[in-house]
């Protein structure tokens, strides 16, 4: 999937929200934080069962 594909699928997801273009850019930051974090605490916990 090319970036300017992303960019508009994500834009898209923007205008279907109902939310302000910082709200929701917020919301979508905080997310893929959230889910950073996520994986990166998997990756420990499997380190830790080795």
């Amino acid at each position: 999937m090319s970036s300017s594909e992303i960019r508009r699928i994500h834009i898209e997801a923007w205008q279907n929200s109902g939310m302000s273009q910082a709200a929701y850019c917020r919301e979508h930051v905080r997310t893929l934080m959230l889910n950073a974090r996520r994986k990166s605490l998997k990756i420990e916990v499997k380190k830790e069962q080795i």
